[in-house]
C-alpha cells in the first residue's frame, strides 16, 4: 500500500500505525523510506523511540487532545509521558532525535 501512495507522489502521506506488527528490521526500513521521501508525514506512531527518531516534530495526544508539541526533545520528558502514559520513566537524549526511554 506504501508503495502505491509513493507512486502517486503525494506531498502529504497519512500513515496510521504504518509498523504495527513488524519486526524491528522492517519498522526501521518504512520509517526510512518514508523519511527520504521529504513530504510532509502525519503518523500516528506509539513506539515513541520510533517517534523520536523518525519525527521532526511531535504531538502527544491524551482524551482527544493535543496536550504537548514540539522536536521530539521538546515534547518527550519524564513529566509528559507520566501525564500522557501515566507511566514512570527516564528520558535520556543521546542528540539527534535518538531518545531513549527507561521505564521503572
Amino acid at each position: 500500500m506504501l508503495a502505491r501512495a509513493i507512486t502517486q507522489q503525494p506531498t502529504l502521506l497519512l500513515l496510521d500505525e504504518p509498523t504495527n506488527h513488524l519486526d524491528i528490521k522492517y519498522q526501521l526500513e518504512i520509517l526510512r523510506i518514508v523519511k527520504e521521501l521529504n513530504i510532509n508525514v502525519l503518523a500516528v506512531l506509539h513506539d515513541i523511540q520510533l517517534a523520536c527518531r523518525f519525527s521532526d516534530y511531535i504531538y502527544l495526544v491524551r482524551d482527544g487532545r493535543i496536550r504537548h508539541q514540539g522536536t521530539p526533545e521538546q515534547a518527550i520528558t519524564k513529566e509528559n509521558m507520566k501525564e500522557i502514559y501515566d507511566v514512570d520513566c527516564e528520558v535520556l537524549n543521546q542528540g539527534n532525535n535518538h531518545i531513549l526511554i527507561q521505564y521503572t
